[in-house]
């Protein structure tokens, strides 16, 4: 008898072998084919079976009979399992391998099932593959559930159309930013290996603290504001002063503060403009200063604070142009490392490249973001969607699936008669800051920070 080599065979190579038994013996088709004798005459006495199978779509591929392996532990408890596992889900709670073997073995108690069931590994395995589960890395962080925070994001979209209404602003005088880190690695933790590799090391080149932030500022009409970059570093750099489609500055902690904030505002935005300008920003702590404020009110510009939490489901940013220009930087730095020019210090370690070249990154990246991305991320995060309420089911939070179905239809009770509203007062849930000609100036639901 021969060694066994494969344990799974095909339909199709239990035809083949079929086939060939019908001109030899038993013994030597085992040979032929590497198989036991006795899986010869047991493929011999389901010949009906196998060939009925194989006439199917891809029934040559399937490697069992209809009715084959072991029967499911119990119809019921997997449904409840299927049901629990996207519960959770649902909740954003991370479910573990372990978690479900303790759920299934729980409810295999409590449904009186066999005392036999032990929720093996090779059962969990099996488990996820029948009903399209698989493991998955986070693509985000959340401390409270996307249900918590409903009630914030309807009131802050209505806010928004609130000042809308009051004051008519031109869609591109709206405008939406956010600061975000650029790291030349840390990014990007996939790589192509070949399957079955016990290893997949990714070299570092000791670039992982290189790091600058960015500003990125688009408007209701999609057009994109100059980038604006802090360079962590004191002295300037001279060759960054003829680079016009970008505002630089320089400062040593890297991160956003009420200096910086003005600067900001002043050099990107404008100060000099005779009519009024929304600007749609976090809640983080230099966006709603007593400074900052005092700022705003000087510029004409009022500000819409989204609620602490929910950036990642309705800031344009978060929600769409961050991930397009890390994508395409980190692009280009991967290049820049396989066929770019590298110095090295004496101990033989890889300089990083230039604050020029990547401040070029930057500035290439954000260009090549199409003006149709940014106006359309805009209305995904209800800030520019018409006023009659009929482009609401574009906010991309209030889609079925995210967790506040909801969402769409109380935004459509409460905004219910702000088409015919010339003019409205802020609810009592809003924080209007005091200002000298009684406008709005900003709000935020929540005194959480991002």
């Amino acid at each position: 008898m021969s060694a066994k080599v494969r344990k799974s065979y095909s339909i199709g190579e239990k035809l083949a072998a079929l086939d060939f038994v019908r001109h030899h013996s038993v013994e030597e088709t085992a040979r032929t084919f590497r198989v036991d004798a006795k899986q010869i005459r047991e493929w011999r006495k389901n010949e009906g079976n196998i060939r009925k199978l194989s006439e199917e779509p891809n029934g040559k591929k399937r490697s069992r009979l209809q009715g084959a392996g072991r029967p499911l532990h119990s119809d019921e408890l997997e449904e409840r399992l299927r049901t629990w596992i996207l519960n959770q889900r649902q909740q954003r709670i991370r479910v573990s391998r372990r978690n479900v073997q303790k759920m299934a073995q729980k409810m295999n108690i409590e449904m009186s099932l066999s005392r036999d069931f032990k929720a093996s590994n090779g059962w969990i395995d099996k488990f996820l593959s029948r009903n399209h589960f698989v493991i998955r890395s986070k693509t985000s962080v959340c401390q409270k559930t996307p249900a918590y925070h409903l009630q914030k994001l309807v009131s802050f979209v209505r806010y928004v159309r609130q000042l809308r209404v009051k004051h008519n602003y031109p869609r591109e005088n709206i405008f939406a930013m956010d600061e975000t880190p650029v790291w030349l690695e840390g990014s990007a933790s996939t790589t192509i290996a070949q399957k079955g590799a016990k290893e997949v090391p990714i070299k570092s080149t000791g670039h992982e603290k290189v790091r600058i932030t960015v500003i990125l500022t688009g408007r209701g009409d999609g057009s994109k504001m100059k980038p604006y970059i802090v360079i962590p570093r004191k002295k300037p750099i001279s060759e960054l002063d003829n680079m016009n489609d970008v505002v630089i500055q320089y400062n040593t902690k890297s991160w956003m503060d009420d200096f910086l904030t003005e600067d900001y505002l002043k050099r990107v935005i404008g100060q000099f403009h005779f009519s009024k300008r929304l600007m749609v920003w976090d809640a983080f702590k230099c966006h709603i200063s007593k400074s900052t404020s005092s700022v705003l009110r000087r510029m004409g510009i009022h500000a819409a604070v989204i609620p602490g939490g929910c950036t990642g489901l309705i800031q344009p940013a978060d929600v769409s142009w961050n991930r397009s220009l890390k994508s395409r930087i980190q692009d280009k730095y991967d290049e820049w490392l396989s066929n770019g020019e590298h110095t090295f210090t004496a101990n033989g370690n890889m300089r990083p490249p230039s604050f020029v070249q990547l401040v070029d990154w930057i500035r290439e990246s954000w260009n090549s973001i199409p003006k149709e991305q940014i106006e359309e991320s805009m209305k995904q995060c209800g800030i520019t969607n018409f006023i009659d309420g009929s482009e609401d089911d574009k906010i991309l939070c209030f889609k079925p699936g995210r967790g506040l179905n909801q969402g769409l239809t109380l935004l459509r009770s409460e905004c219910a008669e702000l088409q015919n509203e010339q003019e409205s007062d802020c609810d009592e849930d809003m924080m209007a800051i005091d200002s000298d000609d009684d406008d709005d100036i900003s709000w935020c639901a929540s005194d959480e920070s991002n």
